[in-house]
C-alpha cells in the first residue's frame, strides 16, 4: 500500500514540473489573491473521488476567470500549486464564507493532512476562528501541491488568498476594526430612532429599525460574522436564515419603511409599492418552489429595489418633495451597493475589497442619508402641522363669529316669536270656544250614530244567524259566509261567549281574561288557562277546515241518510274522515237528546 502512495507522489511530482501557473510565494511581497488560471479543479458528479484518485487525474479544468459551483448536487477537487518560500510562515483563507463544506489537504513531510470545515460546521472546527476558512501552509523543501473538496448547494466562487501570518494577523485586525465600525454605526442608528418610534409612536421609525437591522444582519451573513457571533449555536440553519429569511425580511421592511415613508400625500404610490412586495414575493415563492432558488442569489433580488428608486425619483421630480429628493440620494448608495454584490454573488463581477464591502459602504452612506431625509420629513411634518392648526385656529376663530351672530339671529328670532305667539293665543281661544260648539254637536251626532251602529250590527248578526240556522244552505253560500277559520273562529266565539253566556274559566272560575285576536281563544287573568274557541264542542282536535265542518254539520242535521261519497267528492276529503266526523255528529245529537236540550237546528249540535 506504501508503494502505491509513493508511486502516486511520484505521477504527482512530474505532473507538478510540466503544470502551468504555479504559485511562488517567493515572488510574493505579502499576499496575493489566486483565482483563474491558477486554480484547476475537478467536477466530481459522482461524489466517489477520494484523495488518491485526484492524485493521478490529469483532466483539471482551468478558466480565466473565477471559477464556480455550477453543480450544486457534485463534488469539487481544487488543486493549487505552490513553489514554497521556508523564510516565512504562510496561510491560505477561502474567501468565499457561503460554502457549506469544505475540506483541505495540507502537504508536509510525504503525505497529506485533511482539515473538514464549512459554514455548516462548528465554528471550533476552523484551524483559525476568523470569519472566513483558513488554512495553514506546511514549510516543504520542494514544489508540492495542495487539494481542496468542495460541496456547496451555494453556486460560490473558487476564490483563495495566500498570505503571510504577519500580513494575515494585521489584515484581519484591520478587517475587523472596519465591520466593528460599521455595526456600531448601525447599532447607534437603531437605538437613535427607536427612541424616536417609543417618543413619537410612529411606524416609520419603527421599519426604518428594522430595516437597519436586517441589513446589519444580511451583512453579518454575507460576512461570516453572523455564524460566529449571532447564531453560531444553530450552524445547521445558517442557510435558511442568510439564504431565504434575511433578504426575504430585509425587502419587506424597506417595503413597509419606504411606504410608510410617503404617508398619507401618496397613498396611491403607497398601494404599489406594497403590490410589488406582494407580487415579488409570489414569484420568489415560485423560484423556490419550482427550482429551490435561494432569494439571496436570485437574480430579481434587486427588482424591487429599482421600482422603488424609480418611484421616488418621479415623486421627487414631478411633486418636488424634498424628503423624496433625500431620499433618493440616499437610496442611490444601497441601491449602488445592492446591485454591485448581487453581480458579485452571480459571479459576474469578480471578489474584491470593493465587491465585497459594497453593499455595507452603501448601507452606512444611504441610513445617513435616510436619516436626513427623516429630519427633514419630521420639520416638514411639524410646518405642515402647524400650517394645520394656524387654519384650524383660524376656523375656530370663524365658527365663534357666526356662533356670535346665531346668538344675535336667535333672540330676535325668540322676540318675533313671543309676539306672534301672543297674537296666536287670542285667536286659539276665540277658535276654540267656536270648536267646543262644535264638539258639543258633534258629540250629540256620534250618540246618535253610535245607537244606529249598533241596531244594524245586531240586525247584520240577526241576519248571518238566520242564514246559518235556515235549512236550504247551499256549500257555495255557506263557504261565502265564512271562506276561512278566522271568520268560523269568530262565529263560534261569538256562540260561546255571547252576551248572554259570559266567560269562566273552567279551572279556577276567574270571569276576566285576554283575547288573543289570531284565533279569538281566552287566556284566564289569575291562572294563564288558554280557552280555545273549538273546546267543548264538536269541532274540537279537528284537522279539516271548519266551513267544511260546518257544512257537514248542517247536512247531517238536515238528513241522516247521506250519500257519503257524493259528499266527500263534493267536500274533497276522504271517506274515512267523513266518517269520523259524521260519528262524532251522531254522537253529539244523541247526547243532546238524553239531556232533553231541544235541537232546532244544526247550530245546536255544535257545542
Amino acid at each position: 500500500m506504501k508503494r502505491i502512495f509513493f508511486l502516486f507522489l511520484l505521477i504527482f511530482q512530474v505532473q507538478l514540473l510540466f503544470a502551468g501557473s504555479s504559485i511562488d510565494l517567493n515572488s510574493i511581497k505579502e499576499s496575493v489573491l489566486v483565482y483563474g488560471n491558477e486554480v484547476q479543479f475537478i467536477e466530481d458528479t459522482t461524489k466517489s473521488l477520494t484523495l488518491n484518485d485526484v492524485l493521478t487525474r490529469a483532466d483539471y479544468q482551468r478558466e480565466k476567470e473565477v471559477s464556480t459551483v455550477k453543480n450544486i448536487d457534485a463534488n469539487y477537487w481544487i488543486k493549487l500549486d505552490i513553489v514554497p518560500d521556508e523564510s516565512r510562515k504562510w496561510v491560505i483563507e477561502v474567501i468565499t464564507p457561503q460554502t457549506e463544506n469544505i475540506s483541505f489537504y495540507g502537504y508536509a513531510n510525504g503525505s497529506f493532512t485533511e482539515y473538514s470545515t464549512g459554514h455548516l460546521h462548528p465554528i471550533n472546527s476552523r484551524t483559525y476562528r476568523h470569519k472566513n476558512f483558513v488554512f495553514n501552509l506546511n514549510s516543504v523543501h520542494k514544489p508540492y501541491s495542495v487539494f481542496f473538496k468542495i460541496k456547496s448547494k451555494n453556486k460560490v466562487g473558487f476564490l483563495f488568498k495566500i498570505q503571510t501570518q504577519e500580513h494575515f494577523s494585521a489584515y484581519s485586525l484591520g478587517e475587523y476594526w472596519f465591520l466593528g465600525f460599521y455595526y456600531g454605526i448601525l447599532l447607534l442608528l437603531i437605538v437613535y430612532h427607536l427612541v424616536f418610534f417609543i417618543y413619537l409612536r410612529k411606524p416609520v421609525y419603527l421599519f426604518y429599525c428594522l430595516t437597519v437591522l436586517f441589513a446589519g444582519l444580511i451583512s453579518a451573513s454575507d460576512d461570516g460574522l453572523g455564524i460566529m457571533y449571532v447564531w453560531k449555536s444553530w450552524p445547521e440553519y445558517s442557510q435558511s436564515i442568510g439564504l431565504y429569511l434575511l433578504p426575504l425580511l430585509y425587502i419587506v421592511a424597506f417595503s413597509l419603511y419606504s411606504a410608510t415613508f410617503l404617508g398619507k400625500k401618496f397613498r396611491v404610490y403607497q398601494r404599489f409599492i406594497l403590490w410589488t412586495l406582494l407580487g415579488y414575493g409570489l414569484l420568489f415563492g415560485l423560484q423556490v418552489i419550482s427550482s429551490s432558488q435561494k432569494i439571496y442569489f436570485s437574480q430579481f433580488y434587486a427588482t424591487p429595489f429599482i421600482i422603488y428608486y424609480l418611484i421616488f425619483l418621479f415623486i421627487a421630480i414631478k411633486y418636488k418633495y424634498k424628503p423624496a429628493v433625500f431620499f433618493t440620494i440616499g437610496f442611490s448608495f444601497s441601491l449602488f451597493g445592492i446591485i454591485i454584490n448581487q453581480l458579485r454573488l452571480l459571479n459576474i463581477l469578480e471578489g474584491s475589497v470593493i465587491t465585497v464591502y459594497a453593499f455595507n459602504v452603501g448601507v452606512v452612506l444611504e441610513f445617513f442619508s435616510l436619516a436626513m431625509s427623516l429630519a427633514y420629513k419630521v420639520r416638514d411634518d411639524a410646518r405642515q402641522k402647524k400650517i394645520a392648526q394656524e387654519r384650524k385656529l383660524q376656523l375656530l376663530k370663524e365658527k365663534n363669529e357666526a356662533q356670535e351672530n346665531l346668538v344675535k339671529v336667535t333672540k330676535e328670532k325668540e322676540r318675533i316669536t313671543r309676539e306672534i305667539n301672543k297674537e296666536l293665543e287670542i285667536k286659539v281661544q276665540d277658535r276654540t270656544s267656536q270648536l267646543s260648539d262644535l264638539i258639543d254637536k258633534l258629540k250629540s251626532l256620534n250618540l246618535e250614530y253610535d245607537k244606529e251602529n249598533w241596531e244594524l250590527k245586531r240586525t247584520v248578526q240577526s241576519e248571518k244567524h238566520s242564514k246559518l240556522v235556515q235549512e236550504n244552505l247551499s256549500l257555495k253560500e255557506l263557504l261565502q259566509l265564512y271562506p276561512t277559520n278566522y271568520k268560523c273562529w269568530e262565529y263560534l266565539a261569538e256562540l260561546k261567549w255571547s252576551a248572554e253566556k259570559n266567560y269562566k274559566c273552567f279551572r279556577c272560575g276567574h270571569e276576566n281574561y285576554s283575547i288573543n285576536k289570531k284565533n279569538f281563544s281566552r287566556k284566564c287573568s289569575r291562572c294563564s288557562t288558554t280557552h280555545a274557541v273549538t273546546k267543548d264542542s264538536i269541532f274540537h282536535a279537528q284537522k279539516l277546515p271548519l266551513n267544511k265542518l260546518f257544512y257537514l254539520t248542517y247536512l247531517w242535521n238536515s238528513s241522516e241518510n247521506l250519500n257519503v261519497k257524493a259528499v266527500a267528492d263534493e267536500l274533497s276529503i276522504s271517506e274515512t274522515s267523513l266518517y269520523k266526523f259524521l260519528a262524532k255528529i251522531k254522537a253529539k245529537k244523541e247526547f243532546k237528546k238524553k239531556q232533553k236540550h231541544p235541537i232546532k237546528s244544526w247550530v245546536d249540535i255544535i257545542i
